[in-house]
């Protein structure tokens, strides 16, 4: 029997038509093949899943699976790895038909996939060999999805996809995160919440695939979702996605599962489970960097933690800037020839922007040498984040420490006066009346202008009536920053608008 399940989920992903591409995503740990070394793919080179109903639990119809692609799950850090975590990602799929009259009850439906055994080296559930004991832990793949016809019109949706696996093992007692997020096609909101695995009907390698309810892992004494590894704090997930934990001073090898709960206009539309595991080993002896910072007014870096900047909209672009400094006691560590490599990332802690890495510094990392420092300097842009003008950012300083980056974070309140700003103007009149006669031409000028000079846009919105259909046409001559000009044109002929 072989114990090589480290975890894996389903994707259902709309094609065209009533066309869904059906993938099972499934991780398998290289170290522990019980295949005889045989590649998995070989030995397994087809998988058969099951839909169902929700409403009944009627099975609607088998699905089988074929072996696509594999691919070894790589470390942050290449340089880290020693072999202790090796997991291969497989990918298993099949492209189906879901007919819109089949596949149309109200509740939806699921697929499932059911598979023994989990590692029998489990620290914090009972995963034992079934040749010896009745405490066995397998893996119930499952997914949910909604109709694909809702009241006669067609429901199209993909399930949330592209999950990251978890690729680095954790450290005793020393800060652990990973983004376990995925992206849904549709823009639909998921949910993440942390949830007890599901174990497989029976014991044997491919149990027949039955409906639900599923049976759950039994968690060893002490252990439960809310103690998945004992660590301080424990394991957790945000609502976004960002699983963080600190685990415990121990070794160890935990399971953990996570629920992704999609959403359609605040309604529940699928459910994704996904499983992994975290590989909890000996670490070398690692300190965090140090970050600090200062205004450019002050003599020295005083602020540790947080610091509040306030930049009044006449500073020049090149003072609307703080200096942060970066240190690192293991660039004094004999044992690492005392030098450390340290690097700066930025992220926004009240809002989000895709230009946010513009107030970096070319040169985000370096290497310290013999407790030497490093200085950035971080400048804001002339128009704030937030339109309120205050705004909040985590400069986050790294190091390459192993499995994963150990982390310092300089939180900055910055509040950048917004620039001065008059309203755009119509230097022509706004108010034309005009009368034509059928069969004539005529044209009206505008020009729009702005003193600030910003970039312009602006809106036709006729009332009542179509530009088109009446023979009318906007006409833009000139379109640059701080200006736009042109005309209207109206061709009144019968046959343009009749």
């Amino acid at each position: 029997m072989a114990s090589h399940i480290v975890g894996g989920e389903f994707e259902l992903l709309y094609v065209k038509g009533n066309q869904y591409q059906l993938n099972l995503i499934y991780y398998f740990d290289v170290n522990n093949n019980g295949f005889n070394g045989q590649p998995p793919e070989q030995n397994e080179p087809t998988l058969v899943a099951y839909i169902f109903r929700k409403s009944d639990n009627a099975r609607m119809m088998p699905v089988t699976l074929r072996f696509s692609e594999k691919t070894r799950v790589g470390y942050t850090q290449p340089s880290c790895s020693q072999g202790e975590v090796k997991t291969d990602k497989l990918i298993y799929t099949a492209l189906i038909i879901l007919p819109a009259n089949t596949y149309s009850d109200p509740a939806g439906y699921y697929v499932a996939w059911e598979r023994c055994c989990r590692n029998y080296t489990i620290t914090n559930i009972f995963s034992q060999n079934p040749q010896n004991s009745i405490n066995t832990a397998g893996q119930t793949f499952y997914l949910e999805f909604p109709p694909v016809s809702k009241n006669g019109v067609a429901f199209i949706n993909s399930s949330p996809r592209l999950f990251p696996p978890l690729n680095d093992y954790a450290c005793p007692s020393r800060p652990y995160y990973v983004d376990f997020a995925g992206i849904d096609d549709d823009g639909d909101s998921l949910v993440y919440t942390l949830t007890t695995p599901l174990n497989t009907s029976s014991a044997v390698a491919v149990p027949p695939v039955q409906p639900a309810p599923y049976n759950l892992i039994n968690w060893r004494p002490g252990y439960d979702l809310d103690h998945i590894t004992k660590g301080n704090p424990d394991l957790h997930i945000t609502r976004e996605g960002m699983l963080t934990v600190t685990p415990p001073p121990n070794v160890g090898l935990f399971v953990f599962a996570v629920k992704v709960e999609e959403y359609r206009n605040k309604e529940k539309i699928g459910e994704s489970r996904r499983d992994f595991q975290m590989v909890v080993v000996d670490c070398k002896v690692a300190s965090p960097p140090k970050i600090v910072g200062k205004k450019l007014t002050d003599a020295s870096f005083i602020y540790d933690g947080a610091m509040n900047v306030s930049f009044s909209n006449q500073v020049a672009d090149a003072d609307r800037c703080i200096q942060v400094q970066v240190s690192d006691p293991d660039s004094e560590n004999a044992a690492d020839n005392n030098t450390e490599n340290i690097s700066l990332r930025v992220i926004g802690l009240n809002f989000k922007s895709a230009t946010l890495n513009q107030i970096l510094p070319a040169q985000l990392s370096a290497t310290l040498v013999n407790g030497s420092t490093k200085d950035f300097r971080i400048c804001f842009p002339q128009c704030p984040f937030l339109k309120s003008g205050l705004y909040q950012i985590g400069i986050i300083a790294m190091d390459d420490a192993c499995s994963l980056p150990l982390l310092d974070t300089l939180k900055v309140n910055v509040y950048v006066e917004p620039p001065v700003n008059h309203d755009p103007y119509f230097v022509t009149a706004t108010n034309v009346t005009g009368l034509v006669q059928e069969g004539d031409q005529a044209s009206w000028p505008f020009e729009i202008r702005d003193d600030d000079g910003d970039e312009l846009t602006f809106i036709s919105a006729p009332s009542g009536f179509s530009f088109a259909d009446a023979g009318m046409k906007v006409n833009v001559t000139t379109w640059q920053p701080g200006l736009i000009k042109g005309n209207i044109t109206w061709d009144a002929y019968c046959d343009v608008y009749s």
